[in-house]
């Protein structure tokens, strides 16, 4: 038994590796000023990173990425996505993701109160 923790643990270090370097890759690439298509092809990585990976911290970094770019309303849609998983992951250990949840109020507010004036 020992060896198949051992072997599950390597696994989900890989996972969370492969996820960082996920996030890492995007806003590199996001960031990338010469590229004329820099917000919609940031925001296809996002979807696509989103699609394969289902992480709910990709879906909150693309909700910010949307929003410091002028997309509102897909931002506000994003962050009410990524707020419904973190509540729920709250449910079983609030101490981690009950900080989360406040994370994204505060920007969801922001958001909302923008496109409500």
């Amino acid at each position: 038994m020992g060896k198949l923790q051992k072997e599950l643990e390597n696994l989900k270090a890989s996972a969370k590796r492969d996820i960082e370097s996920i996030q890492i890759s995007i806003s590199t690439f996001g960031l990338d000023y010469s590229n004329p298509n820099r917000i919609t092809d940031t925001i296809d990585e996002y979807e696509q990173a989103y699609q394969q990976t289902n992480n709910v911290e990709i879906l909150f970094k693309y909700a910010l990425f949307l929003g410091e770019n002028n997309q509102f309303i897909p931002a506000i849609e994003k962050f009410l996505l990524a707020l419904g998983h973190y509540k729920l992951l709250a449910k079983f250990n609030p101490q981690v993701y009950l900080p989360r949840v406040a994370d994204i109020l505060v920007p969801w507010g922001f958001y909302k109160m923008i496109t409500t004036n």
